[in-house]
């Protein structure tokens, strides 16, 4: 299908088993275009978007087992919303390749890059991606490469990622959730049950430059290198975040089990770092916990929550409770902070009782 910059409606229809030899193996559009309550499925492109090339809004739309060099299911700019991304293929982009999007209660799950970088999300050169109340989850790049969730290319590339999830990410050689060499927001969101190398849940590479509020980021694992949850080479501030509980040469009491930092880090206050595992949070605002402790004493088993994401709850009187001033009005679930006289470290509100 091609559309025009003219507005095409493409609604309640299924784009399936199209080929191109060139570009947009099932839409190609040029702007204008709406697709809703859609699936685009099993298209090919031998270059670029093999389900959508170009722009558009898509809502309520499945892309899914589409194939390309590039954006597996969509290369391009534009609106995707309640939507699913999965079982893409593509060398780099597995799932989406994006210029310019803004995504929002999407599911980008099991997509492949099978060359290069980028599994789940390619942030290209010059791109930016705005993601909230979005799962990113089980996508796939090959051995030697970065980012498995979420790859930002370069550093005019910009990324804002809220009150989302990247789990369960893995093969990579670095940053299976998020590898970064741009600029990356990233704020009431949890990065967990990521595995690499090194830097599992967070590599921010040299030039990066990464702000974590009120995230938690745990049980990521470094395989056989260092920086379980985060590693370091760029420009990184931490605020009201944790950051424990993750490891490295399968220990969680490893030096570089949840921060490997070949450059500072920058606390800005009020985080929670497991003890002498490599994060050097300096501030007396900022605490630290045994490592034997964060699974039982702080974090619950990640879950599935209400809002369709993967969080880690706080158990009952966690450290971390009613400790920092509130910066933001609402958690990764849409709990309203605070609920006591503080707000809580980390991405889940825990609920008051009475």
């Amino acid at each position: 299908i091609g559309v025009s910059d003219s507005a095409t409606l493409i609604k309640d229809s299924i784009i399936r088993n199209n080929q191109s030899e060139t570009r947009a193996g099932g839409i190609n559009s040029d702007g204008g275009l709406w697709v809703l309550n859609t699936t685009i499925e099993n298209n090919t492109a031998v270059l670029e978007g093999g389900g959508v090339q170009g722009g558009g809004i898509f809502q309520n739309t499945i892309i899914q087992g589409n194939t390309a060099a590039s954006g597996g299911g969509l290369y391009g700019s534009g609106i995707v919303a309640q939507s699913t991304a999965n079982e893409n293929t593509a060398a780099s982009g597995g799932g989406l390749y994006a210029t310019g999007l803004l995504i929002s209660g999407t599911e980008i799950v099991q997509n492949e890059a099978n060359v290069s970088h980028g599994g789940g999300l390619y942030l290209t050169e010059g791109g930016g991606a705005c993601i909230s109340e979005s799962n990113i989850a089980e996508n796939k790049a090959p051995s030697g490469s970065f980012g498995a969730g979420i790859f930002v290319e370069a550093s005019n590339a910009a990324l804002v990622l809220e009150a989302s999830s990247i789990t369960s990410h893995a093969g990579v050689e670095s940053g299976a959730g998020l590898y970064n060499l741009g600029v990356a927001d990233v704020i009431n969101s949890t990065l967990s049950g990521n595995s690499a190398v090194s830097g599992a849940g967070i590599y921010n590479g040299s030039g990066g430059t990464l702000s974590l509020l009120q995230c938690t980021v745990a049980n990521n694992s470094a395989l056989s290198g260092s920086g379980g949850g985060l590693t370091n080479e760029g420009t990184a501030v931490l605020s009201s975040t944790i950051i424990a509980g993750n490891s490295a040469n399968e220990s969680t009491s490893d030096p570089a089990a949840d921060c490997q930092l070949l450059e500072p880090m920058t606390s800005a206050g009020f985080n929670l770092a497991g003890e002498g595992t490599g994060c050097t949070l300096e501030l007396s605002l900022d605490q630290s916990i045994a490592t034997d402790d964060v699974f039982s004493q702080l974090l619950a088993p990640l879950g599935k929550n209400t809002k369709g994401t993967f969080s880690h709850s706080l158990v009952t009187e966690a450290a971390a409770i009613d400790q920092a001033p509130c910066f933001i009005t609402f958690d990764q679930v849409g709990t309203e902070r605070p609920q006591g006289s503080l707000c809580d470290i980390g991405a889940v509100e825990e609920l008051a009782t009475e």
